[in-house]
Order: structure tokens, then sequence, then C-alpha cells
């Protein structure tokens, strides 16, 4: 390695230093010339606010001349100006430079009733507000005026949203397109402060990161909320300007609001000179790239010096955590990892997800420490937030780690290379329920690599309740035998595994959570569209009857066959999700069409499975729509769906008519904080003491087109759309 370094040197000045003066005898000019510098831009009272009304549309008013009636629910949308150019061709016509900015607001004196504070920052393309008669910002206005269907202040496309805390106040931040190829930021903070600011930052890389502090501090050190941006879908080179604008009320903006932004300047390039700049700029470039040869070589040393250092502490910091985990899991060296894997190659690799990517090898018997050589998946996590691959290793080990069930899938040990952390697990011989249950590949964020298995035991009815009853008996384990109570957040058919025999295996707790004693639910939205409980993704609180609700979709799918979200296949626009296909035949008398075909024609020829196929396919319809009734407290518990599913006791009574959904329940809310439900649901309708939604489906987003969940609030509609469809918003607590 030293030996190695010594060379690098002179090898990078020989390398380097033609190529610089190639460079810069065929063209000048194109660097940028001096160091960036930052311009400033801030609000002034005297610019006024544009009124925002649905039938005026938006009207520029002074200040002082905006009337104070209904000031609480009136909005104004507050602008910098002059606009902000963002982006500009570079001269060569090689590139675009693209500008990072940071947008500051501080809320001053605002009052603090029961609720919450809500408003939104706005970059708006360069014509938004380029109106010739006052019709022509109508449709802007009633988009500022529209109110999501999941609690945010702007109905948004394309929405990806997070949450965080902030001395002790739920933050909720909400990006999404507006009309016209503008960008709207949604802040919500419950409950509602005196003196709150929030910082945006969009870094030209493509991250946008939202800070908040509601004392009047400094801006903390770690973003409350992050998500990836593209300026690029707002501004370009022929129309690279923008409006920073602030949606707030009246009483908000009359009573203090500080509205500034900070954007670096686009870089200057120098102009063409005559004889003498050209020699002093050849010149400049000689000596510099000698000096940048030395610097590179130097660097380049320091790099790998202190990179090495860095992999050989994570791993010793990795090692002592792992030691002081209960039953510590076996160190697998990764040279033994990356030889029975091929280097990782893409023909060992079982699929995918957020976390990770898992690869199917065997490991001989030494490095295993087994007798025999061990058939293993290898997860292997490739998240691209490096500083939080360390918290996602150490959450799911922390946890599977101590699971000894035989339905839920083992941990064989742990390895680490470079910086990247791998868990092993027993490999399960026949992949994941997805990839026997739907014939054309997995979706809805499973993890099936597409490949079709067609074996006839998944056509078999006997099969199909052993895997219900596998996976019941494994989530009860995990909530009532096993402490702490573990949710597992994401039970999905990918998330099932299958073994030699067919027995199922719960798999994948990479979203799962630990639950004190004392408590009995988790902070933080996680799963998957489709499988999350209403009251879930308003409330953001996993209980055990978020899983159970999870659980009931399952035994749906697996009873008929189809999956939770199938509109590719749905005749009736009322039953885009399963539990409103299967309660409608309920409803009409007709619950035994709910069976998949192939089960019925496999048995036809088996009287046995034929009579199995019948009574314990309708216990198991009932039992599923009764884990995914709408509201929690419905719901039987893990207890009670094991003794349906060993028919120790009858199945549950079903109403035929789907019940609507209400929030907050009358009998108030089992959650060990409600405040974050509260705050979500005022702002659907502050009149009422009570609010009933009634709910179409879960929401699905799908990772290429656009799906869509229906919520329907007092007989309103909205439509909701979206990019992933596995996500998490916030580890839980």
């Amino acid at each position: 390695m030293a030996i190695q370094l010594k060379l690098l040197v002179p090898c990078l000045c020989i390398i380097l230093l033609p190529s610089i003066i190639f460079f810069s005898h065929a063209k000048e000019g194109s660097c940028p010339g001096s160091e960036q510098e930052r311009s400033n831009y801030i609000m002034k009272d005297s610019d006024g606010v544009l009124l925002v009304g649905e039938d005026s549309g938006l009207v520029q008013m002074p200040l002082d001349k905006l009337p104070d009636a209904n000031a609480n629910s009136t909005r104004v949308l507050s602008t910098i100006n002059p606009m902000v150019e963002l982006c500009r061709r570079r001269p060569d016509g090689l590139g675009v430079d693209e500008s990072s900015f940071n947008v500051t607001i501080f809320m001053r004196n605002q009052t603090t009733p029961e609720g919450n504070s809500i408003f939104s920052l706005l970059i708006l393309h360069d014509d938004a507000l380029d109106f010739q008669q006052v019709n022509d910002s109508l449709p802007l206005a009633k988009q500022l005026l529209s109110v999501s269907s999941i609690g945010y202040a702007l109905n948004l496309s394309n929405l990806t949203y997070r949450s965080g805390s902030v001395s002790d106040r739920d933050v909720y931040a909400a990006i999404g397109m507006l009309q016209a190829n503008s960008v709207g930021v949604d802040i919500i903070i419950y409950p509602a402060a005196s003196n709150y600011s929030v910082w945006i930052d969009y870094h030209r890389d493509g991250r946008l990161s939202v800070y908040v502090d509601v004392d009047g501090k400094p801006k903390p050190a770690s973003a409350v909320a992050e998500a990836q941006f593209e300026i690029g879908s707002v501004v370009s080179p022929t129309s690279p300007f923008v409006h920073f604008g602030l949606l707030s009320t009246l009483e908000q903006r009359l009573r203090g609001v500080h509205f500034s932004a900070t954007v670096d300047s686009l870089p200057d390039y120098p102009v063409k000179g005559g004889f003498l700049t050209k020699r002093v700029t050849l010149l400049s470039s000689i000596l510099g790239s000698v000096a940048t040869a030395a610097m590179v070589a130097v660097s380049v040393m320091c790099y790998f010096n202190s990179r090495y250092r860095r992999w050989h502490k994570e791993l010793n910091q990795l090692a002592k955590s792992m030691e002081r985990l209960p039953g510590m899991p076996t160190k697998v060296e990764f040279a033994d990892i990356n030889k029975a894997t091929s280097n990782f190659h893409d023909s060992m690799k079982l699929g995918g997800g957020g976390f990770g990517t898992v690869y199917r090898c065997t490991l001989p018997a030494a490095a295993s420490k087994t007798e025999w050589p061990m058939d293993v998946a290898v997860k292997r996590f490739t998240r691209e937030v490096q500083n939080r691959r360390y918290g996602d290793f150490l959450a799911e080990v922390s946890i599977i780690n101590r699971l000894r069930h035989k339905n839920i899938v083992p941990l064989v040990g742990w390895s680490y290379n470079k910086g990247e952390p791998l868990l092993i697990f027993e490999y399960m011989t026949n992949g994941s329920l997805d990839q026997h249950l739907f014939p054309d590949g997995s979706r809805n964020g499973g993890s099936s690599n597409g490949r079709r298995r067609t074996g006839a035991a998944i056509r078999r009815w006997a099969t199909r309740y052993e895997i219900v009853r596998d996976i019941a008996i494994g989530l009860h384990y995990v909530h009532h035998e096993y402490e702490p109570m573990v949710l597992h957040r994401d039970i999905k058919a990918s998330n099932v595994m299958l073994d030699s025999s067919f027995r199922a295996r719960l798999g994948d707790f990479g979203l799962a959570c630990t639950v004190a004693v004392n408590r009995n639910s988790a902070t933080g939205v996680a799963g998957t569209w489709g499988y999350i409980a209403p009251e879930y993704a308003i409330c953001g609180k996993a209980t055990r009857q978020t899983d159970i609700y999870a659980l009931g979709v399952l035994i749906l799918e697996l009873v008929t066959g189809k999956r939770a979200l199938d509109d590719d296949h749905v005749v009736n626009s009322d039953d885009m999700h399963i539990t409103d296909w299967v309660w409608r035949l309920h409803r009409e008398g007709r619950l035994s069409e709910c069976v998949d075909a192939a089960v019925l024609a496999a048995a036809s020829e088996d009287e046995e499975e034929q009579m199995g196929a019948g009574e314990d396919a309708a216990r198991l319809l009932l039992l599923g729509l009764a884990c995914s009734n709408p509201n929690p407290s419905d719901r039987p518990t893990m207890p009670d769906v094991v003794q349906v599913i060993v028919k120790s006791v009858p199945p549950p009574e079903v109403p035929r008519q789907k019940p609507s959904f209400v929030w907050p329940p009358p009998g108030g809310w089992a959650s060990d904080d409600d405040s974050t439900c509260s705050s979500m649901m005022s702002d659907v309708d502050r009149s009422r003491d009570e609010q009933q939604v009634s709910l179409g489906q879960p929401m699905q987003q799908g990772r290429t087109t656009g799906r869509y969940a229906s919520f329907q609030i007092q007989g309103a509609q909205e439509r909701v759309t979206g990019r992933h469809a596995s996500f998490q918003l916030q580890h839980s607590v």
C-alpha cells in the first residue's frame, strides 16, 4: 500500500499535466471565474400581499387595507420581490448550472389555541403570477384554497411527506406539485406555538431539508424531514426564474412574519481576452496543474488512509454493539460471503426493497461455523442515506436476533465490509408467498424478482389454510408471547417466507419496532399502501390493531388470489381495495364467489379439499373482514384470531354492510398520546367535534405509475398520487 501511494504522485503529475495544458490551449472560460457568492432576498411589508379568494382569484392589496374580519380563515399569499434566477445554461452549451437556496420563515407573536399551525412555502414558476386579467388567476386560487384529504393545507400531486418531533411538538412536512410546474411545501406544527422558525434548504444535488424550532433558537443541526426533489421540475434554461411565496392565514401574516431567502449566485464565466490574456491564462493553467496534481496525490493518500481507519473503527464499534445483544449472532467473514455469492452476481439475487438487496448463496461449514454447508439468504444494506445504514441494521438485528419461533425466519449471522453491514438468514427454499400467489410477479412493495413459481402446492386449499395458521401463530408470538412486544408494521405476502414444506414464516423485520411494557403504541408511519389501517394513516400510531388490519388484508389475498390493490383488473370502481370487493359480495350473499378459481379447480377432484374450500374458506373470509374492519375497536385480538383459525370458536359475526370509518372513535383512542390524531383531524373540519370518514381504500403508490386511493370525507372525494409503494416516515420510538 505504501509503495503504491509513493508511485501515485509522479503518475498523477504525468497524467494530469498534459491534459490540463491541452485543455487550456483548446478552450478558455470553461470554468467559473470567481468564488461563488450568495444573494439575499427579504419580504417587505410595503410589497403588499395577494388576497386568495375562490371567486375573486388572486388580488394584490396593501397589507394595511385588508379586512380584519375572518382573519383566521382568510388566506393570503406573500411573495419575495424580485423574482429569483435558479438556473443558467453554461456558455459552452455543455450543461446547466443550478443554484442551491435557503428559505427562512420566522413566525412571531402567534396565537396558541388548541390546534395546529399550518402554512406553506410555494416555489412558483415565473409566469404563475403573470395574469392578464383576474379570471386567469382563478385556477391557482382554487388550488391554494383546496384542502388535502390527509390533513395538509394544499392538495398536492406527486406527494411525498415526512414527520418528526421537535420540543414535544409533532411536525409534518409534505412536498408536492401544484399546477403550472410549481411546487408546494406544507408545514404543520402541533400543538401550535407562539413563536416558531422554519428553515427549508435545497441543495443542487437534489436534496430538500426542513428544519424546525419552536423556541426562537438558532437553526438546529438535524433536519426534521428530508426528501429528494429536483428543481428542474420548476425551472429550465429557457425559463429560469421563480417566485418564492408564503401561503398563510391573514392573522398569521398580521401578527408577525419574517420571510427571507438566500440563494447561491450562479457562476460568472470570464470573457475571452486578447493575446496577453491567453498567455496569462496558459501560464496560470500550467502552474495550477502542477500544484493540483501534487494536492490530488496528497489528498488521495490521506483519503485512503482515513477511509481505512474509519472502516476499521466502524467495524470495531459494530462488533461491540453486536456483542452486547442477547445471544450474540455469529459473525461471518465477508470474504466467504463474497466468494459464495460470486461477488454478489445478479444471478444470485433473490430480490430487493427500500432497505437492501437479498442474495442466495451456500456457505461452507467452516464459514457458517456448523457441521455442514448451509444455504442462506444474505441481506445487503444498500440504502442511499449512508448514515442511516447502521441504524436500520442494528434496529432489525436487535429484534430478529431475540425471536425464537418456528414461524419466524431465523437469523444465522452478520458481516461487514467497507461501510456495508450484512445480515444472514436461513434460506427459505420456496421463496416468498407473493411469488406463488400472484401470477405476474410481486407488487405493493414486494421483493420478488419477478420469477413465477407454479407448484401445485399453493393451489391446494389445505396448504393455504396452513399458511394462514402459521402467519397468525407467528404474529401472536411477537404480540403476546415475547417481551417487549414487537410490532411488525409491514405484514404482506412478500414478507411471508415459505420453507421446503410450505410452512410459512414471518420475515423482513426491517420496519418492526419494540414497544415498552407500559405502552401500547409506537410513533411513525411505516409499511405498504393497501395494508395500512385507516387510523394508522391519520394518526401515525402503530398498535397491535394496525398489524391485525394488515393480517386481515393478507388473509383475504390468500383466499381470493387477488392483490390488496389491483386496479388493473377491477371492473367496478368501488372495488379498488380487496376489502371493498369482498364486503360487497358478502352484502349480496355471494361470499363463496370470492374463493380463488385455482383453488376451486384443484379441489374439484378431491372431496375433502372441496369441503375445505367451502366451509373453511367462508370462515377465513369472515375472519379477514373482521380483522380489516375500518374501526380498530371492532377488530378481533390475536388470541381471538388464532382460536377462529384452529376452529376452537365459530367464525366472527360480520355485518353485511361495510362499516364507516369513524374518527375519533366514540369510546376514545387507545393510544399513548392522541395529540397527533387530534391535530390531523382538526384541519378536516374545525367546526365539528367528531368526523366520520368513509374509507374507500388504502393508498397505493407504484414505482413507475402513480396509483391512487380514495378517501371520502363528508361526501368529498380526493385522489392522492405518489411514487413509492413502501415507505418509512420516522423511526419508531
